[in-house]
């Protein structure tokens, strides 16, 4: 099984069917990596957040979703992710696989989102 990562969507016109998602697929293990490093940056403080980023997990497929956060929580996200990763001391090897995921997978594409304002998701901001 596999999971996805969905990080944005391109207008190619008005109808639903010129978007273009950006994302990937990963293994599981990356999945779920990944997963417990969202649980831990959102759950608590920024619940909200988490619930438009974290799937309704579906029967075949499994995904998280930045598509449907506006600009500033977009940015917002990043950045608490950011902050948690550089944060992170002595991690786990898991800790490491969802650090990983980030920035190999998911960060690529963030920074290529129309939404991504690099100054609002410094971890300095």
């Amino acid at each position: 099984m596999a999971g996805s990562l969905w990080i944005g969507k391109n207008n190619r016109g008005t109808m639903p069917e010129n978007y273009s998602f950006t994302g990937s697929i990963v293994n599981r293990s990356y999945y779920n990596a990944f997963g417990d490093l969202l649980n831990k940056v959102f759950q608590m403080e920024y619940s909200k957040l988490y619930m438009i980023i974290r799937s309704e997990e579906g029967e075949s497929l499994d995904f998280y979703s930045f598509v449907e956060l506006n600009k500033d929580e977009f940015n917002l996200a990043v950045r608490l992710i950011r902050q948690y990763i550089a944060n992170i001391s002595e991690p786990t090897d898991w800790q490491l696989l969802g650090k990983s995921t980030w920035e190999t997978i998911a960060e690529p594409l963030v920074v290529k989102d129309e939404r991504y304002d690099e100054t609002a998701s410094s971890i300095n901001h």
